[in-house]
């Protein structure tokens, strides 16, 4: 598989930070007092957003924001969330990198409520930028550490942790490639990856047993596929409430799409065709994204760029419906040659994670496509209307109550434009120092 790189261009930052002094208005750096009473018109909101991605590498942190202002009000340490969003769980290195603290924060008030310590040197695992939380029924902390090449070969380490009791598995892998992590049994026992180290066999996802401590010699049943012609790009990996299913699609140039489900609890995964002319290029390919049905029943596959929404029944694993999508056009002016030009990485090469969610009564799916955000009834899987049509969209993340979306805005000036659901107006945005990773989580303000 391709690894996404973003690629930040100076010129572009210089050139487009002239342009903005001369077109953005400065905030005010003392409210008014009207604004002291109520939010201010440009944003219209008092929610908390949580978001990773503030600083770098070993400093980086979970920024918590003020929605209304775009202030970070104070910081948690880097690290992936709870299934429930309400804990956080961070690494620390110790004793000269020989051992790994696990630390377990209340998300809300940063509190330690409890810590555990493993041997050898691990740290939070992330799909390109989105962290990867708790795996298998979701009492499975993940860890891994950075691959090495050692005589020619790569290799992989990975430690299985016991969220509730700290009881920690640590296993080693050797390959021509890193194995690249997909999932984890609902017990715990068995650990999954793509095994891309075979170059001239067809790629095909592992297990590792943790209680004999043996990878399989053969990949699943079900879980191959020629990556040459299908390895195109694949998906950020969806996992199953209970922990039983991961799925993924995969893309490629010379064979359709398809999805890769992969049942944990019987060591068994399938491919899920979906229909030939939801195929497309990598650029649009990358814009594919996996959400489940609030009762796991049923997994929509949707890419509005390709004009394409596919619902699967679950466990079934069959293409219920299908259905057309008006097809959402990047901008082909003037001012975007020019970005294209100056900064092409974030035009062209948009993979997105957290690219679609679903309203909190599941009768809406909202899904970024190339420009714009497709609001799609699940009833009748029609779009109902495309919201914020002018702009390009990573990550989307709605408030609880489902009234406002969040969303990251891949350009230079690191962006998060708020959008109100019900009409697609603008409710503000504000921009950070930083490029941010992940939306992880949205509190309703007071």
């Amino acid at each position: 598989m391709k690894r996404h790189w973003r690629v930040t261009g100076l010129a572009l930052a210089f050139l487009l930070a002239g342009c903005a002094a001369q077109v953005a208005a400065p905030r005010d750096t003392e409210p008014s007092p009207s604004a002291s009473a109520k939010p201010s018109a440009t944003n219209a909101t008092t929610d908390v957003l949580y978001i990773q991605g503030s600083g770098s590498g070993a400093d980086a942190r979970i920024a918590v924001i003020d929605a209304r202002t775009g202030t970070v009000v104070r910081e948690l340490p880097n690290g992936v969330l709870s299934r429930d969003r309400s804990q956080l769980y961070t690494t620390e290195t110790m004793k000269g990198g020989t051992q790994t603290q696990i630390r377990v924060l209340e998300l809300a008030s940063g509190r330690e409520t409890r810590s555990f310590t493993i041997d050898g040197y691990f740290h939070t695992l992330f799909d390109y930028y989105a962290p990867v939380g708790p795996a298998g029924d979701g009492s499975w902390l993940v860890l891994t550490g950075d691959p090495i090449k050692l005589d020619d070969k790569y290799v992989t380490r990975y430690a299985v942790v016991n969220t509730l009791t700290g009881a920690a598995s640590s296993l080693e892998l050797r390959g021509d490639w890193p194995y690249e992590f997909v999932a984890v049994s609902p017990d715990g026992k068995r650990i999954y990856f793509t095994d891309l180290s075979a170059s001239s066999q067809p790629v095909g996802i592992r297990g590792f047993d943790l209680t004999t401590r043996t990878l399989a010699p053969a990949p699943v049943a079900g879980s191959a596929w020629n990556k040459w012609q299908a390895g195109g790009w694949r998906s950020g990996i969806v996992t199953s409430a209970d922990g039983r299913w991961s799925y993924s699609v995969n893309t490629g140039t010379e064979e359709p799409s398809f999805i890769l489900a992969l049942d944990a609890v019987n060591d068994r995964a399938q491919r899920i065709e979906l229909p030939a002319d939801q195929s497309a290029g990598f650029e649009k390919a990358m814009l594919w994204s996996l959400v489940p049905s609030n009762d796991g029943k049923i997994l929509y596959a949707v890419n509005p760029a390709i004009g394409a929404i596919d619902e699967i029944a679950v466990p079934a694993m069959t293409v219920r419906r299908t259905a057309h999508l008006p097809v959402s056009r990047a901008d082909s002016g003037a001012l975007a040659a020019l970005r294209q030009a100056v900064f092409p990485v974030a035009d062209a090469k948009r993979l997105l994670r957290s690219g679609a969610t679903l309203s909190p009564d599941g009768r809406t799916l909202y899904a970024a496509g190339e420009r714009g955000i497709a609001a799609i009834d699940t009833d009748t899987l029609v779009e109902s209307a495309v919201l914020a049509k002018d702009a390009s969209y990573d990550t989307l993340a709605l408030s609880p109550d489902g009234e406002r979306m969040y969303v990251i805005t891949p350009d230079a000036w690191s962006t998060i434009a708020i959008i109100r659901t019900r009409d697609g107006s603008s409710a503000g945005g504000f921009r950070l120092p930083w490029y941010p990773g992940a939306i992880v989580r949205v509190d309703l303000g007071r």
